[in-house]
Order: structure tokens, then C-alpha cells, then sequence
């Protein structure tokens, strides 16, 4: 199909007007096992502390429909434990070179290699 210039205004007012389908509800959409495992992960973690092994966990996830692998879980949890315990970090800004007092270029630094 070509579309010549005549008939652009029509489509832009068409696209401009046309509303999004609607979304349907998240809850609906079923999970990945990793996302599953992910919702779960607090949890999960909590009952390995209370000293339930992987192994235990993984047939409990299997119980109700949830299959993943000993090796899996373990990568997941890790996963969730590092993005939680790393808090992001800015770097401070670095202070622009200063100005001596009626010069408006900043000041050179001193290089001891250009003497």
C-alpha cells in the first residue's frame, strides 16, 4: 500500500483520536516460574532460614503448580537477595575549577609532567 502526502492529515487525525485496547487485568496473566518465585522470595527465604531445604521448598513450589529446578530457585533468590541489599549509590558531583578573582577562565590546574 502507498500513502501519499494528500492523505496524511487523515491518518494523523485518525491515530490522534484512536483509543489504546484496553489492558487486561495482570492478575489474569499467568506467571513464569521465576516471576512466581520472585513474588514469593521473601518467604521462601524466610522458611530456609527456619531450616527448609531447597529441595523442600521446590517440591512445595511443584505442590501447587510452580516447576522449577533445585539450581533455579537458588539463582532466583539470589537474585532478589542482591537487588534488595544493594541500595544505588550517587557519586558526588565534582566541583568545577576555580576562578581567580577577574579572570573569567577557570584556573589551570598544575601538572608536574609540563614543566
Amino acid at each position: 500500500m502507498t500513502v501519499t502526502m494528500k492523505e496524511m492529515p487523515n491518518i494523523i487525525s485518525a491515530l490522534k483520536k484512536r483509543k489504546p485496547a484496553p489492558l487486561s487485568k495482570d492478575s489474569d496473566r499467568p506467571l513464569s516460574p521465576k516471576e512466581a518465585v520472585m513474588q514469593l522470595a521473601p518467604l521462601l527465604l524466610k522458611k530456609r532460614e527456619e531450616g527448609f531445604s531447597s529441595a523442600e521448598l521446590v517440591d512445595f513450589l511443584a505442590e501447587h503448580g510452580i516447576a522449577v529446578k533445585t539450581h533455579n530457585l537458588a539463582r532466583y533468590l539470589r537474585e532478589h537477595t542482591s537487588s534488595i541489599a544493594k541500595p544505588q549509590v550517587k557519586p558526588e558531583p565534582i566541583a568545577p575549577p576555580l576562578k581567580a578573582e577577574g579572570h573569567k577562565a577557570p584556573l589551570p590546574l598544575n601538572d608536574p609532567h609540563q614543566s
